[in-house]
């Protein structure tokens, strides 16, 4: 099987990106407004500044984007460039709205599970992960069951692994490395910003603004390998 190729990816990402830029620059200040709720729950109910309290604010403080935002900003851009019958340019309002929650509902359930398995030695949450990764999507933007998108993503990773698993880390790399770049700086300005700091400063409200173009464009980035690896469901099993 050819194997992907990574500036081809990038390419078909920043496309993606193009079509919708207004868009995509207002989902960023969505996220920075959001995340500024997490000092703002803090300030009030008088939370203790603890890395843990932080972490678990800035978590809720996300789902916004996580549940609604960002599955509808891909399931467009899917409808937009690939036309499949499940999710086609006129009717993927309507397929959204039918099936955002039960992606949702998809992808929690994963992350409970991989962080359970990551909990036991790590190597079963990362192998969940890798098999299933892909369910959440296909509830999304194929109307599966959850039960057919697992299978659906087993499916893939089975026949594509090869090319999923060296694209997807090159993905998740970037993205890391950009991530700790962006924290790096922050903590240079900002070693331990208060909740009013984090609140107030502009450099925090930036840093939100581009972590949050960092998470759409990783997004986007699994979106276009899985409409990359996607047409293997079709073909037949080869036989050893």
């Amino acid at each position: 099987m050819r194997p992907l190729d990574p500036a081809a990816l990038l390419s078909a990402l920043f496309r993606l990106l193009r079509r919708h830029p207004v868009e995509a620059l207002a989902l960023c200040l969505v996220g920075a407004l959001l995340a500024a709720v997490a000092p703002i729950l803090q300030l009030q109910a008088r939370l203790p500044e603890r890395p843990e309290v932080m972490l678990l604010l800035a978590l809720v403080a996300k789902v916004p984007l996580e549940m609604y935002a960002f599955p509808r900003f891909i399931a467009r851009a899917d409808a937009e460039t690939v036309g499949n019958p499940a999710n086609t340019p006129d009717g993927w309002r309507a397929a959204f709205e039918a099936r955002w929650l039960w992606a949702f509902l998809a992808k929690t359930g994963l992350y409970l599970g991989v962080a359970g398995g990551l909990a036991l030695l790590v190597v079963p949450g990362l192998l969940l992960w890798a098999v299933f990764g892909w369910a959440p999507l296909r509830v999304l933007l194929r109307g599966e069951g959850i039960g057919d998108a697992l299978r659906a993503s087993a499916r893939i990773m089975g026949r594509a692994w090869t090319r999923v698993v060296p694209l997807a880390g090159l993905l998740l790399a970037l993205y890391l490395l950009a991530a700790l770049g962006l924290g790096l700086l922050l903590a240079l300005v900002l070693p331990e910003p208060t909740a009013w700091q984090r609140l107030t400063h502009p450099l925090v409200w930036v840093a939100q603004a581009v972590g949050t173009a960092l998470d759409l464009l990783l997004t986007l980035g699994f979106l276009v390998l899985h409409q990359q690896v996607e047409p293997v469901l079709q073909e037949e099993p080869t036989e050893d």
